[in-house]
């Protein structure tokens, strides 16, 4: 099946192109939710395989591939090549992860064009840069390098602060970082944060956020390299942004029905620096846009008394504490959403896509010098539900006491129907392999809720995570199992654990376990009796309970002490440990 944040950028497309040709049938109310396409400029592309279009936007992708192959055929005993069809062939395989199959039908384009010679700059960058797409997709990194670094030489000719150039350092930075080559990645590095930043001097927000990841991408390649004074200054200039991206998001994006409008606006900005050639071109970009957005996010209201980082569960992403945020922070408290290494925003970024637990940790750490430089007096705590509560209690166990405090929702790794999912991982390297991803959205959203609403909800998030490779799971499961073993290391850190008892997902037990393990003293267990897995990241939050927190954060409010600071954390350039 298509990966769902790629069948809807797809059909939604699709619906696009088609309702420019009036193709009869299309639902009136298409019109609305595809607004934003038309405005990229799809109405002025050539018809190309409408009828294979018009399956597809219906879901009947079989039927399609069918019409295509079909296409194929009648073309070879005319001797022609259909390039339309192949594309569209290669999309839907791409899309499928079938990429062996994908590079196929690209290659067969090649192979056309280097014969005919009837190919543009932009042409040739487009198809280098979907077969460096497809070999990324398939782990072959160096196969990938050296399409994406084939793309940028078309891009000569083009103005370095256009999109392609952009996305083209970033797919090439991404492969060099997955092979660790950091000291050929710092020299394309330079070269992106150049171009992210001249294209960010336009004054468009969504540009700016590329800007930002070339920053943070900066700063750990010199810091791994030991090159201070470039991370510090990487790290300076990525924070003043950022502050500033958060407070923008605050004034635009909270707003009902700002953030469809923001990303229509994103993808109107992205085709147009892409300038397709025709609608198999439009489709494909439509398919793999992905923009860039914050892995870091804020709610408050005025001065606050402490600031709260949230850490989320697996699947969701930062977006995930904002009822939660909005209701704290007119309590008085900052609240901070960070996203979990390779979850919502990371997805974005080639080279960061996997799950990352000791990187998140030390995320966590910059983001409470991040506070701790805004406000060097505010008190900082660290709440985390499922995986985030596992990562808090993680946070408590390797930094000591440089927190007030720690709030663990729901953190155990004892989970009911472990025996299914364990399953069908197994089946899963079998069919595919430990990196190829599989839907694990329908077993988990189904144990942590009763509510359809919120299911579906997580279902359309575009920043939610619903695949996920073998190997990230079993990582998962060896993380928060020996999470019970680190909660024997919080020694000073007071420590706030929450559970539901409806639980269908995690094992009651298991929670409790973990809080006996913990050894300070300065330990609170709040059992709620008809809560489910998650008990802050929704949309109804319980008042008593809200009430509590707020009753034992106020508690643990107190001066730091000038050996341990809370938010006082290493600069760029110390080493994290």
């Amino acid at each position: 099946m298509l990966n769902a944040r790629h069948k809807r950028n797809l059909i939604l497309a699709v619906m696009a192109a088609l309702l420019c040709w009036c193709v009869p049938g299309l639902p009136a109310h298409a019109e609305d939710r595809i607004q934003a396409w038309l405005d990229s400029g799809a109405a002025g592309m050539a018809v190309e395989a409408k009828e294979a279009l018009t399956l597809l936007s219906k879901e009947r992708q079989s039927e399609a591939v069918s019409v295509l192959k079909k296409r194929l055929g009648d073309a070879r005993k005319k001797g022609e090549v259909d390039v339309p069809a192949l594309y569209l062939l290669a999309l839907v395989d791409y899309s499928n992860y079938r990429t062996s199959s994908a590079l196929g039908y690209l290659k067969q384009i090649e192979r056309y064009y280097s014969k005919s010679k009837q190919i543009s700059a932009n042409e040739q960058m487009l198809l280098q840069e979907r077969m460096a797409q497809c070999y990324y997709r398939a782990r072959k990194y160096d196969d990938a390098a050296t399409r994406y670094t084939a793309a940028l030489e078309q891009t000569a000719a083009l103005p370095e602060q256009t999109a392609a150039r952009v996305e083209l350092l970033e797919g090439l930075l991404g492969c060099l970082l997955k092979q660790r080559k950091l000291t050929e990645a710092e020299g394309y590095c330079r070269q992106l944060v150049e171009a992210a930043g001249k294209r960010a001097l336009t004054g468009n927000p969504v540009y700016a956020s590329s800007y930002l990841w070339s920053l943070l991408q900066s700063m750990e390649i010199c810091q791994a390299l030991g090159k201070t004074n470039e991370a510090e200054t990487a790290r300076a200039d990525a924070s003043t942004l950022l502050a500033n991206l958060i407070d923008l998001r605050k004034q635009q994006v909270e707003a009902p029905g700002a953030i469809p409008a923001v990303r229509a606006t994103m993808f109107r900005d992205y085709v147009k620096d892409m300038h397709p050639a025709g609608t198999t071109d439009y489709l494909w970009l439509a398919v793999n846009f992905e923009p860039k957005t914050l892995p870091l996010i804020a709610w408050s209201q005025g001065p606050s008394k402490a600031a709260i980082i949230c850490i989320h569960g697996m699947g969701l992403e930062n977006r995930a504490f904002t009822v939660f945020g909005q209701e704290m922070s007119r309590r008085g408290f900052a609240v901070y959403s960070l996203d979990v290494r390779g979850f919502g925003a990371w997805q974005a970024v080639e080279g960061h896509e996997d799950t990352a637990y000791d990187e998140t940790l030390a995320d966590i750490k910059r983001v409470a010098n991040f506070i701790h430089r805004r406000n060097p007096d505010l008190p900082i705590f660290v709440l985390g539900e499922s995986m985030g509560g596992a990562i808090a209690l993680r946070s408590a166990a390797k930094y000591g006491d440089a927190f007030n405090g720690v709030i663990a929702s729901v953190p155990s790794a004892e989970r009911y129907q472990s025996e299914v999912m364990g399953f069908k991982v197994a089946l899963g390297i079998l069919a595919g392999g430990l990196e190829k991803p599989m839907d694990v959205s329908e077993q988990i959203s189904s144990q942590a809720t009763t509510r359809t609403d919120l299911i579906e909800l997580w279902r359309e998030d575009p920043k939610g995570k619903p695949k996920m490779a073998p190997i990230e799971l079993i990582k998962f499961d060896l993380f928060m199992r020996n999470t019970v073993r680190r909660c024997k290391s919080i020694t000073k850190t007071p420590v706030l654990v929450v559970q539901g008892l409806a639980d269908r997902l995690v094992k009651p037990q298991g929670t409790f376990d973990m809080f006996k393990a913990i050894p300070n003293k300065d330990r609170t267990l709040v059992v709620i009796g008809d809560a489910e897995h998650l008990i802050f990241e929704t949309d109804k939050q319980d008042e008593v309970l809200i009430e509590s927190i707020c009753a034992w954060l106020d508690k643990h409010i107190k001066p730091a002490t000038a050996e341990h600071p809370p938010g006082s954390m290493p600069t760029a350039g110390e080493k994290a440990n």
